[in-house]
């Protein structure tokens, strides 16, 4: 498969979705990047495709419905594939976002499990010390901070974005951070 990334000047980013309550951030997520010029690789969970059901009233995620038309720089991978390309270090990536990441990913991933896609992936861009930046549904509380979270290692996780479940997303929650 030829790559919209052969040409290095561009970024191959990998987009999680999960169940969490955040739809709209995700779909502005990956319109930004991929008008960016980004290849976006798209890893959403079955929670994550009712989000965009019960939330955006999408019967099916697609190029079309996520950015209005078709288009070769969003690719998605289907969700048990864990020997899919983005579950592999071999295929660089410039990092991942999770957007929105529920508690039940965020622990899944605190605890190094890789059953699906995208926690394999997300396993992957720990171990490949790639950037690994997660929009959670909830601000960390007393109960995430007892987990052996792998990201608490300098530089691992660049920025903590918390959405707001009642506005619109602001456009800093959801850019990657240069580095």
């Amino acid at each position: 498969m030829t790559s919209v990334n052969d040409n290095k000047t561009s970024k191959r980013i990998v987009v999680g979705v999960t169940g969490a309550s955040g739809a709209m951030y995700a779909q502005r997520l990956i319109q930004c990047l991929v008008d960016a010029g980004t290849e976006v690789h798209l890893a959403i969970t079955p929670y994550g495709r009712r989000l965009f059901h019960d939330e955006l009233d999408y019967s099916e995620v697609n190029a079309q419905t996520l950015l209005g038309r078709d288009n070769s720089q969003l690719i998605i991978h289907p969700h048990q594939d864990v020997g899919s390309s983005i579950a592999s270090g071999s295929m660089h990536t410039d990092g991942m976002i999770i957007c929105p990441c529920s508690s039940n990913t965020l622990g899944s991933i605190a605890a190094g499990l890789g059953g699906n896609v995208l926690t394999r992936a997300a396993q992957v861009t720990l171990k490949e010390r790639r950037r690994l930046v997660l929009v959670a549904e909830l601000p960390p509380g007393p109960r995430h901070e007892r987990l052996p979270v792998p990201w608490r290692v300098p530089g691992d996780l660049d920025r903590h974005a918390v959405h707001d479940r009642g506005g619109h997303p602001p456009l800093h929650a959801v850019r990657p951070v240069a580095r």
